[in-house]
């Protein structure tokens, strides 16, 4: 059987030392990655856990000097701190870890889903149909509108064309549903 464990209150006061000596040890740890710049050596690149050293520990230090000055009225709220803390570390993962190459990558993806082709198409022949028939068109009315023409398929994956354009049909119903809502907001106001 394991020794039983200590029982009793942990009071603000013990919680809140505990925490300013992690954020001690968090600095100590720091500065074993900080290389101060090198003033004879013209050129020195100072290294990526150099700066992120140097950042955490003014960091550190600013966050020390604050608990120590605020430390009467903070203590009942040190779980706060600590879950402040826990944001920066998570943050600070994150930034060391990412690729820039993917993020890139994913911003052309966003890029691509977010732009229809189809959309100026609609957005200025639905105006010129809401200038001539004082309404807006319905979906099949708005079709034989702007001579939309059948390639092939069924359902989403029919193909179809206008004037140059050939796409997929959930395409231009995408375009025209969106066109509309926007639309609909417009007249309202």
């Amino acid at each position: 059987m394991p020794a039983s464990l200590p029982t009793g209150n942990v009071c603000a006061e013990s919680e809140f030392d505990a925490l300013i000596s992690r954020f001690r040890e968090n600095l100590s740890q720091a500065m074993a990655y900080y290389e101060p710049p090198n003033n004879t050596a013209k050129g020195s690149k100072v290294s990526e856990s150099s700066k992120w050293a140097e950042d955490l520990i003014i960091a550190c230090n600013n966050v020390i000097e604050w608990l120590n000055r605020s430390a009467g009225v903070l203590k009942g709220f040190s779980h706060i701190i600590r879950e402040a803390e826990s944001a920066g570390y998570s943050r600070a993962f994150l930034e060391a870890t990412r690729d820039p190459r993917k993020e890139e990558l994913n911003k052309r993806a966003a890029a691509f889903i977010r732009t229809n082709p189809l959309t100026a198409l609609v957005k200025a022949r639905l105006t010129e149909f809401l200038q001539e028939n004082h309404r807006l068109p319905s979906l099949r009315e708005f079709r034989k509108f702007i001579g939309c023409k059948v390639l092939g398929g069924k359902h989403r994956d029919k193909k179809i064309e206008i004037g140059e354009y050939k796409r997929s049909d959930s395409q231009f119903v995408d375009a025209f549903k969106n066109q509309m809502k926007v639309m609909r907001k417009n007249l309202r106001q």
